[in-house]
């Protein structure tokens, strides 16, 4: 059930409204509505919006989240919903304390939609775009069958991942270039203030040598792309496409013989979609980091928890914050802090990076101030990867005492491993890479000149895992209709795994 505004909590968001545009945060109008925890696990499972189309999947993660919250294992506060005008969804049984916190924390989160670089090209009447395909999706179960229509989508949404993940961040290296070398304009620029706040000698992540430093291609790196080495460009002249396609979704839709339009048209709606929650699997940590550190802002530092909600506030804020490691509030949220910190205190640069005296960095203070201009060029234009390779720093990992742990197989504990700073740098944007997801693309759609279609795994040091490769070598064969394989590495050694009429057949090349 929905609930507009009561008076009172109307008065208090425009209050909270004016605080944030205060703090500078720049943000579509934003519609709240109240909800009982039923309808907030429905929308949340819904993925925040209030219609999509109907599947079990869906329905599964509505019975798993009304389960968590119901014995207490969870707690939601609220939903946003990307969208112009944005849409926001409070729990009726939150204290007014929390209420105000939530209103201040979406504002911050449609401040990043608005302004950050990943969501420039997301589609901002999403709420009605989810609705037409609700309506088609419908049109085509009553057509064709429940079944039919359903296993498709099934198919579908198991290879929802396999798309571009190219971020759209274009570093600006031709003006950093143009600055002075020991300027003091506190944006970070590379000659006189390195952002990446770590020595010139320290390595670079995936083994690359030191003297690409200068000329590493972040975006080619998060994505995968990468130039064809000559022998393997011999002999490939007819291969199609002539180039790895990373969007496996499109190429399926544009090239799958005799795909029938319903069949098109779910793909394109489960392809489209996908796309839509792509920046926000690109930016968890800053989109949630950015909205905590402002939330907090405005109820500690700019008076909103009021005198009697501060305890209220200071135990709601220490559950969100709890915990360590991936919880993105918490990492986004320090990050925040230090980036601010060392901005207004000058802690960044060349001159404070060659200080061997522990003591003067420790006491280091330029009085530059400039730490909220640094955050918000920081929320414009970085994702998540960037955000942690740039920001991460030695002394940020080794203040908080991150560390990087394998199993032990002899006593079956997971132990430290190391405590390098680069190692753990490293372990991190291993699990953001594509959100996660392995990096699969399509390197040929004529294999052996048969019309087979084979796939090749970007490898980054983690192996697919076996269930996974075989599931997804299923559902895109149920699509494309012929043989498909998948070039990968397994136990070290280089494989191609294939899969035909339901079996998975492993050889070695």
């Amino acid at each position: 059930m929905y609930w507009h505004l009561p008076p009172n909590m109307a008065k208090m968001k425009d209050e909270i409204e004016e605080a944030a545009k205060g703090c500078g945060l720049d943000f579509y109008p934003t519609g709240f509505y109240v909800v009982d925890l039923d309808t907030m696990n429905e929308v949340c499972a819904n993925t925040g919006f209030p219609t999509r189309y109907s599947h079990w999947r869906f329905g599964m993660e509505y019975e798993r989240t009304r389960k968590e919250t119901g014995y207490g294992f969870s707690r939601l506060y609220e939903l946003v919903i990307n969208n112009d005008p944005a849409v926001a969804y409070l729990l009726h049984y939150n204290s007014i304390t929390q209420q105000r916190m939530v209103m201040a924390h979406v504002f911050a989160h449609v401040d990043f939609f608005k302004n950050n670089a990943c969501f420039r090209h997301t589609d901002r009447s999403m709420v009605y775009t989810m609705e037409n395909h609700r309506r088609l999706i419908e049109k085509y179960i009553d057509e064709i069958g429940f079944e039919e229509v359903e296993q498709f989508i099934d198919n579908c949404l198991s290879i929802e991942y396999l798309i571009e993940d190219t971020p759209y961040i274009q570093k600006q290296k031709q003006e950093e270039k143009k600055k002075e070398k020991n300027c003091k304009c506190g944006s970070g620029c590379k000659g006189c203030k390195q952002e990446k706040g770590k020595s010139s000698s320290e390595k670079l992540p995936f083994g690359l040598p030191e003297y690409m430093r200068d000329f590493v291609d972040i975006e080619a790196l998060v994505s995968g792309r990468r130039s064809e080495p000559e022998e393997e460009k011999a002999g490939l002249e007819d291969r199609f496409p002539k180039n790895p396609e990373r969007d496996v979704l499109k190429f399926l839709i544009d090239n799958t013989d005799g795909m029938s339009q319903w069949k098109k048209d779910i793909l394109s709606i489960i392809r489209e979609e996908s796309y839509y929650f792509l920046p926000q699997r690109q930016t968890k940590i800053m989109n949630e980091g950015w909205a905590t550190f402002w939330h907090d802002y405005m109820m500690t530092e700019m008076g909103l928890a009021e005198p009697n909600g501060l305890i209220d506030y200071a135990k709601t804020m220490a559950g969100v914050i709890g915990g360590g490691g991936m919880n993105p509030y918490k990492l986004g949220f320090l990050l925040y802090h230090d980036i601010k910190e060392r901005w207004d205190k000058g802690r960044y640069g060349k001159e404070y990076e060659e200080e061997k005296d522990a003591l003067k960095k420790m006491d280091w203070d330029t009085k530059e101030g400039n730490g909220f201009k640094k955050m918000f060029a920081v929320r414009e234009a970085y994702n998540d990867v960037q955000f942690i390779q740039d920001f991460m720093t030695d002394e940020f990992i080794q203040k908080m005492k991150f560390f990087t742990s394998k199993l032990d197989h002899d006593d079956s504990w997971y132990k430290i491993s190391s405590r390098d700073p680069q190692e753990v740098r490293n372990w991190f944007i291993g699990q953001l890479i594509n959100g996660g997801q392995p990096v699969i693309e399509v390197f040929d759609g004529n294999f052996e000149n048969s019309k087979e279609l084979l796939l090749r795994h970007v490898y980054y040091g983690q192996e697919l895992d076996n269930a996974y490769r075989n599931r997804t070598l299923a559902r895109i064969y149920s699509v494309w209709g012929r043989p498909v394989h998948i070039a990968t590495i397994a136990d070290g050694q280089p494989i191609i795994a294939s899969y035909d009429q339901g079996q998975v057949q492993i050889t070695k090349w």
